[in-house]
């Protein structure tokens, strides 16, 4: 018999029945057309037809009317628990986070929900995004004691992440651990901050093997560059100079425009004057157009360790060369007044009383240095240099001072 010849009542009935069979056989399309020639009728079947039609609609991403349908379903006694959940979880993919929160607390004081514990879930999943990490944790767990279920390797993430941006990091540390070794992008973010927060408690041995890990995988190329660059900087901070150095020229030939590399370039010139590789350290900063000050400050020092290395093998032109150089940045007094010094020497052992002159002046130049053994020094060496030139009253008084400053 056509539908259009049963009454009413029975066309109600047999419309809900065939949408519900399109609905099992997962029809979705043909089910709720039917559905929705039901669900604002004055039937008994209006609260069930409106469920479904929300749930498909929500299926298909059509949030705004699966709210409306939903809501219209939650009236009804039978479907107030199923579509409470349904309307949380509307909420959340909107992006609605504060409606969501204040949505689900009220369902959960009014014990609406058979699902009351996913809301918990949802409720750690919407402070997650707006960036409330202390709450969002309180709810991971409160999911996890609730539900008996064991977090999905994503969710363990975030409750592991929350935690570590709300401070409590030994907790982070041991929810990073499980994570960080497994063979995916997970394992190497859990990796990457277990890293960090070992940093930050100063145990740098295990602080450096984290990093390592994270900057050896390959699904996140930003976490992957961050970790070079960390596992490379605790090896300066441990004093590991020689791979800090091979971790450094690697960070700097992989990421040639990264953010971080005036920081790795100072830290490899500073790792070549601690491992007194002088000539590297010079060749390399030389090739820095713009240097910044702490590049500028280790130019300075390799420069002057160097000229004295060279003084110190009878090499004195060469050593001057050095000196000239280190004072191009006069940043650390005391190396100016040393490298000024020691050239003024070089140029007394060479017979260039002139120049030694000009120098041992600038040695003098800095009065706030007038207690340094260099400074007194400078006076007899000034001295000299007019005695050789001739210029005996100037002479004279220099070695005057000096015998009252040397005592």
């Amino acid at each position: 018999m056509p539908l259009a010849k049963l009454d009413p009542s029975y066309q109600l009935e047999t419309r809900f029945k065939l949408a519900y069979g399109y609905f099992g056989r997962k029809q979705f399309d043909l089910a709720l057309e039917k559905f929705n020639q039901i669900k604002t009728s004055s039937s008994n079947y209006s609260a069930a037809a409106s469920y479904y039609a929300g749930y498909i609609e929500y299926r298909n991403g059509a949030y705004d009317q699966a709210l409306v349908d939903l809501t219209r379903a939650e009236k009804s006694d039978s479907y107030t628990s199923l579509a409470s959940y349904m309307i949380a979880n509307v909420l959340y993919k909107q992006g609605k986070f504060d409606e969501l929160l204040e949505y689900i607390t009220k369902i959960q004081q009014d014990r609406s929900s058979s699902n009351v514990n996913e809301l918990y879930l949802l409720a750690a999943e919407a402070f997650y995004f707006k960036g409330d990490y202390k709450n969002a944790a309180i709810n991971y767990n409160t999911y996890t004691e609730k539900s008996k279920r064991k977090l999905s390797p994503d969710i363990q993430y975030k409750l592991a992440y929350a935690m570590y941006l709300a401070g409590d990091f030994e907790p982070a540390l041991d929810k990073f651990k499980a994570l960080a070794s497994r063979d995916e992008e997970i394992g190497q973010f859990a990796s990457y901050y277990q890293g960090d927060i070992y940093l930050q408690q100063g145990n740098l041995n295990y602080a450096v093997s984290s990093f390592n890990k994270a900057s050896q995988d390959n699904y996140h190329q930003e976490i992957k560059e961050a970790a070079s660059f960390k596992y490379s900087k605790v090896l300066y901070d441990l004093g590991n100079y020689s791979q800090a150095i091979d971790g450094l020229e690697q960070f700097l030939s992989t990421y040639p425009t990264s953010q971080l590399i005036n920081e790795a370039g100072d830290l490899l010139s500073e790792a070549y004057l601690y491992t007194n590789n002088y000539t590297q350290a010079i060749e390399y900063l030389e090739q820095i157009p713009n240097k910044s000050l702490r590049a500028q400050q280790a130019y300075q020092k390799v420069a002057y360790y160097k000229g004295t290395e060279l003084f110190n093998n009878s090499k004195y032109s060469n050593a001057v060369q050095m000196f000239d150089k280190s004072l191009q940045h006069p940043i650390d007094h005391e190396i100016e007044l040393l490298a000024n010094y020691w050239s003024a020497e070089a140029f007394s052992i060479g017979k260039k009383y002139p120049e030694s002159i000009k120098s041992y002046q600038a040695v003098l130049n800095n009065p706030s240095f007038k207690q340094h053994e260099k400074y007194v020094r400078s006076r007899y060496g000034l001295g000299y240099a007019y005695y050789n030139t001739k210029e005996y009253n100037l002479a004279l008084k220099q070695f005057s001072i000096f015998l009252q400053e040397y005592k």
